[in-house]
């Protein structure tokens, strides 16, 4: 059965790449044709951004992270202003956080946290990016992070999701490489032209 799995996430994840790499091209038409569509940007931190279409942003309990929901999928999106550096503490503490907001309350998650290389930037004000899996008793989640740098200060974007049914859970936690949400990335590709810093 794990080989089964593993040959079908071998495909699914070229299936993924090729139509992320579309997303990319397709990104910047995306939010233009928001037009006088265009929703109220929210503020956070001294930064500012536009919620995409199907996410509204959540109270949530840390004054630095905006959280956002998505209307029907288990995903949500975040933008984070860190106090401190963003180095693997801040990151777990950050992933912890949003499970708590997208599960409402559910918690003890183990995280890893796997940076990645620089070679295909979505921003360039990017500055790093990586994944964290987290896993308790029944749950796996993933959490993908961009690092960008607005005129000296570090902000993190991201997205948040589960994958899998609790049988799957330890197998996709400790397996390599990640998880996709096509609505997921399609909406952080739309979510990261809008963050800015407060004039």
């Amino acid at each position: 059965m794990l080989a089964r799995l593993a040959n079908l996430r071998c495909i699914k994840t070229a299936v993924v790449i090729l139509v992320v790499s579309m997303l990319v091209a397709l990104s910047a038409s995306s939010v233009t044709s928001l037009g006088q569509e265009r929703r109220q940007d929210v503020q956070i931190g001294g930064v500012q951004f536009t919620p995409p279409p199907s996410f509204k942003v959540e109270h949530s309990h840390d004054t630095r992270v905006a959280f956002m929901r998505h209307s029907t999928s288990p995903i949500g999106l975040f933008v984070a202003t860190p106090n401190g550096p963003v180095d693997d503490q801040y990151i777990i503490y950050l992933s912890n956080h949003l499970a708590v907001d997208l599960l409402h309350g559910d918690d003890g998650f183990s995280w890893k946290v796997s940076a990645h290389q620089l070679a295909n930037k979505v921003s360039t004000h990017q500055t790093g990016s990586g994944i964290t899996k987290g896993l308790n008793a029944k749950t796996f989640i993933q959490a993908d992070y961009i690092i960008l740098k607005l005129k000296g200060h570090e902000i993190v974007v991201g997205l948040i999701a589960t994958f899998g049914d609790e049988r799957e859970a330890r197998f996709l936690f400790e397996v390599e490489g990640r998880e996709y949400s096509i609505t997921g990335w399609q909406s952080l590709f739309q979510l990261l032209p809008s963050v800015s810093e407060k004039k």
